[in-house]
């Protein structure tokens, strides 16, 4: 996928999503739960930058539930 593909997804600009992959800014809130379905990443895994193993993330659930 590239920026603009994704950009036209999320209804941003191409460089918005450049500015996001340079860390030069931070996405919307709002926009958060959007990005990670497109993505594939729970919104954990995108701020934390890593993806969080299953069995991690069920006792996660569990523990903040």
């Amino acid at each position: 996928m590239t920026q603009e593909d994704l950009a036209e997804q999320l209804g941003v600009s191409n460089k918005t999503i450049s500015k996001w992959e340079n860390a030069k800014c931070m996405p919307d809130y709002s926009i958060l739960p959007m990005l990670c379905d497109k993505l594939g990443v729970t919104i954990t895994e995108l701020l934390s930058g890593e993806k969080i193993k299953e069995e991690y993330e069920k006792n996660l659930k569990k523990f903040l539930l």
